[in-house]
C-alpha cells in the first residue's frame, strides 16, 4: 500500500486561514468529513470541500464560472474548477442544505473521494436530488466533479469483489460509468466522443408513434391513444456524434440520464475487457425513455478505457436475455 505523504502543520493553518476569509456568506455550506485516511489531510478536504460546496450556491451566471481560491483551483485544480462550472451551467444544481456529512475515501491513484454530496436541480420541469462526488489531489485540489450512481448499488457492486485487486478494477469501472453519465448532463460532446474507440459499434434506438385504429386502438381530437415502437440503428461513431452534438444536446435545454440494474461482467478471454449492463433512464426537455444500455469496455490502457460497443434496447427480447458480450466477436 502506498504511504500517505503527511501534510506540515503549517501548511494546514495557512490553508484553513484563507479557507475562513473566502467562506463568509449567507449560502455557506458545512462539510463534515467523520472518516478518512489521517486526521492532517480529513481536516484540510473537510475545509476545502466546504468552500466548493458554498461556491455552488454562489454562482453568478453573468461571469458562468465557480469562483474558488487559488489554494483550491491552481494546478490540477483548474480543470475541477471548469467541470463544475460546466455542471452548474447545464443542470442549474445548488445545495440546499447547510451541513453535509460523508467520508473521505483514498483511492490507489492517491487522490481522494468525497461521496454523498447532495444538491438539487432548478431547471425547469427537471427538479430533482442528486449525489455529487468531488475528486481531490494529494495537495487538496478540486480535481473533478461527477453524478454518482445511487449509494446502494455502489456498496453492492463492491460487495461483490473478491479480492483487493477486483475491488480496484469495480471502483475503476464505477468511477467510469459515472463519468460517462456525468458527461450527457453536462453535454460534454468532447468527452464523450474520446471515450469512444474510432471503430466502435453504437446501436442507438429511435421511437415511432403509429396511430393504427384497425388494430383497436382509437384516436380522437380528445384523447389520443398512442402505440409506440423504437427502430434499432446501427451507427458510426462519426455519425453518433454527429447527432449528439447538432441536434441531442443542441435542442434540449437540460438532459438527466440515471443508471440503475447494474451489472458488471469480465470477459471469459481478456481480463481487461469488461461487459457493463445498466437500466438508463433518459429524460430531456425534449424527449423522455427507459431501457437498457450496455457498453463493452477496454480498460487496457487504464488512463484513457475505451467503449468498443455501445448498444441501447428498450426492452429484453422475447426470451428476456439483453444484448450481451457473446454477441460480439473481439479480433487483437
Amino acid at each position: 500500500m502506498k504511504l500517505i505523504r503527511i501534510l506540515t502543520l503549517w501548511i494546514l493553518v495557512s490553508h484553513l486561514s484563507a479557507i475562513t476569509v473566502f467562506a463568509q456568506g449567507n449560502n455557506d455550506v458545512r462539510v463534515i468529513l467523520t472518516d478518512g485516511p489521517g486526521r492532517d489531510i480529513v481536516a484540510l478536504l473537510e475545509a476545502n470541500a466546504s468552500v466548493v460546496m458554498s461556491s455552488i450556491n454562489r454562482f453568478n451566471p453573468s461571469i458562468g464560472r465557480v469562483v474558488l481560491p487559488e489554494h483550491i483551483k491552481a494546478g490540477e485544480g483548474v480543470f475541477g474548477q471548469e467541470r463544475l462550472s460546466e455542471l452548474i451551467r447545464e443542470t442549474g444544481i445548488r445545495v440546499l442544505s447547510s451541513e453535509l456529512r460523508s467520508q473521505v475515501i483514498m483511492l490507489n491513484n492517491n487522490t481522494y473521494e468525497i461521496r454523498r454530496m447532495y444538491v438539487t436541480t432548478n431547471a425547469e420541469n427537471d427538479n430533482r436530488s442528486l449525489e455529487l462526488i468531488l475528486s481531490f489531489n494529494s495537495e487538496g485540489r478540486l480535481t473533478d466533479t461527477r453524478f454518482a450512481i445511487a449509494e446502494h448499488q455502489f456498496n453492492t457492486i463492491l460487495e461483490s469483489a473478491k479480492s483487493l485487486e477486483e475491488d480496484y478494477y469495480l471502483r475503476q469501472i464505477i468511477n467510469y460509468i459515472e463519468q460517462i453519465k456525468t458527461a450527457y448532463n453536462r453535454k460534454d460532446a468532447d468527452y464523450i466522443e474520446l471515450q469512444f474507440s474510432d471503430k466502435a459499434l453504437i446501436i442507438t434506438g429511435t421511437r415511432i408513434q403509429e396511430f393504427d385504429g384497425g388494430s383497436g386502438m382509437v384516436r380522437t381530437s380528445d384523447n389520443e391513444i398512442i402505440k409506440e415502437k423504437f427502430r434499432l440503428n446501427q451507427q458510426t461513431k462519426a455519425e453518433y456524434m454527429n447527432r449528439l452534438r447538432s441536434v441531442i444536446f443542441k435542442n434540449n435545454e437540460f438532459i438527466n440520464v440515471d443508471f440503475s440494474g447494474i451489472n458488471i461482467y469480465v470477459h471469459p478471454e481478456y481480463e481487461k475487457i469488461y461487459w457493463v449492463q445498466v437500466f438508463q433512464k433518459w429524460s430531456s426537455s425534449t424527449y423522455s425513455d427507459v431501457g437498457y444500455l450496455s457498453f463493452m469496455i477496454d480498460f487496457g490502457n487504464e488512463d484513457q478505457p475505451l467503449i468498443y460497443v455501445r448498444a441501447w434496447q428498450p426492452e429484453p427480447f422475447s426470451d428476456g436475455s439483453l444484448i450481451d458480450l457473446n454477441m460480439f466477436e473481439i479480433i487483437k
